[in-house]
């Protein structure tokens, strides 16, 4: 993935990437700031992310906030606000743009009814160094990986920030499908190399992407992204012991190239599948 430099006129030592990733309409910044600022303006979507270095200053709901590594930051889509840096090194962040359906979507999957229409959320500045750290690793995931695991990561995050810090209440009670959860194991399974979305299973299940996320974890201790790559280091495992070239295992067990299938196989097996093969193989 290309990530382009949006900005041709920022100063010395500043940087931006961003990106879009299909799921959920997502935008994506990843920027260091000494000498912008942002001049007051809205969004219509949230405006979600973490700190990574410096203090960020900014207006918003009628009073001055900083934001400092660790922090997570937090817009509604409307608000008023602008951005600036607090102090002479500046700021870094990681931000989520979100569309209003997706982040209504995750409060209903997540079982919570927002108070009045869209989710709302008491604090801009948010402490919360768990979902901090969960947000933070959401970003190379979001970069690098497939459907499944961009979905899952995002999903994942956003059911995080509602489930802790949203106003609405919580609607529990949904049961869990244990027969669906398996027969979208199967369906990963049948297909390992298959490119598959959370919606694909929910189709073929009839269970939501919330509903398959937890069901995973409750019944494999992983999430649906990670089972799919469990699955494929399985079967590149098995070809490979058949004898087949590790170019052609990574092609036909869904891997993007022989590098990928190196890297994840090493931390699957702790060796490569060059030594893996060349230990098994006559």
């Amino acid at each position: 993935m290309s990530h382009d430099d949006l900005h041709d006129h920022l100063t010395e030592g500043e940087a931006t990437r961003f990106w879009r990733v299909p799921e959920g309409d997502t935008e994506v910044l990843l920027a260091r700031f000494r000498r912008h600022s942002f001049a007051p303006h809205t969004h219509d979507r949230y405006v979600f992310g973490v700190i990574t270095g410096g203090v960020e200053g900014f207006h918003t709901r009628g009073a001055r906030h900083f934001a400092t590594p660790g922090n997570l930051a937090l817009v509604h889509p409307g608000e008023v606000h602008d951005g600036y840096a607090a102090v002479e090194e500046g700021w870094a962040y990681r931000m989520l743009y979100l569309d209003p359906a997706l982040m209504l979507r995750a409060a209903e999957g997540s079982g919570f009814r927002p108070s009045d229409g869209l989710p709302e959320f008491r604090d801009t500045i948010l402490q919360d160094p768990a979902l901090a750290a969960l947000c933070a690793g959401v970003f190379a995931q979001l970069a690098e990986g497939e459907t499944l695991e961009r979905e899952t990561a995002l999903l994942s995050v956003l059911a995080a920030l509602i489930q802790r810090h949203s106003i609405g209440r919580a609607v529990r009670g949904a049961a869990r499908a244990l027969p669906a959860i398996r027969r979208a194991a199967e369906r990963l399974r049948d297909d390992p190399a298959a490119s598959i979305s959370l919606d694909d299973l929910g189709a073929e299940t009839g269970l939501s992407a919330f509903q398959l996320i937890r069901g995973f974890r409750a019944a494999y201790g992983i999430p649906p992204h990670a089972y799919q790559k469990l699955v494929r280091l399985q079967r590149a495992e098995q070809a490979l012991r058949q004898g087949n070239t590790i170019a052609a295992v990574a092609a036909d067990c869904g891997f993007s190239d022989q590098a990928h299938l190196t890297r994840a196989f090493k931390s699957f097996r702790g060796v490569t599948p060059g030594q893996f093969r060349r230990a098994l193989v006559p």
